[in-house]
């Protein structure tokens, strides 16, 4: 089993990929982007989801069904648990960490666009749709850097106790 982080690796190997036909170097740059933001998510889900979240104030700006953690104090199964990562962050009081909250859902929005984005296709938050790749792919990388350094760097976010 491998961590997060070698998705990362993944991740940057994809961008440095030199020339290749343009359709292929779109899918490597969208799966570039994908790694990325999953190497981030899962360090941080993983870090998150071995401490307590109890006392949780979910993030403001996030809807409560978004963000609540399950009644056990863990992270939800599913798609909830990535809004939930970043609310977690973004209510720990720690600058850092609201700072990587903020860089986990950029993340977040340029991966769900290298996912399922088809060509063409019109979408309500089309203004958020990466239109260079290239620059997405070094946005993203740079995002999960801050992520990865938060949490290095971070007092742990309220160990559970024993």
């Amino acid at each position: 089993m491998f961590g997060g982080e070698f998705f990362l690796g993944l991740a940057r190997l994809l961008a440095e990929s030199p020339s290749q036909p343009p359709d292929v170097r779109d899918a490597a740059l969208r799966t570039a982007v994908s790694r990325a933001y999953y190497a981030a998510f899962l360090c941080t889900r993983d870090q998150v989801d071995s401490m307590s979240l109890i006392p949780f104030r979910p993030y403001r700006k996030c809807g409560a069904a978004n963000c609540e953690p399950e009644r056990n104090g863990r992270l939800p199964d599913g798609g909830r648990a990535h809004r939930c990562v970043q609310c977690v962050l973004r209510s720990r009081g720690d600058d850092a960490l609201a700072l990587a909250g903020n860089a986990l859902h950029r993340m977040h929005k340029r991966r769900t666009w290298a996912d399922y984005d088809r060509l063409g296709k019109k979408g309500e938050n089309e203004k958020d749709r990466p239109s260079d790749w290239p620059a997405a792919v070094e946005s993203t990388l740079a995002d999960a850097d801050v992520v990865l350094s938060a949490l290095r760097s971070s007092v742990p976010l309220n160990p559970r106790s024993a």
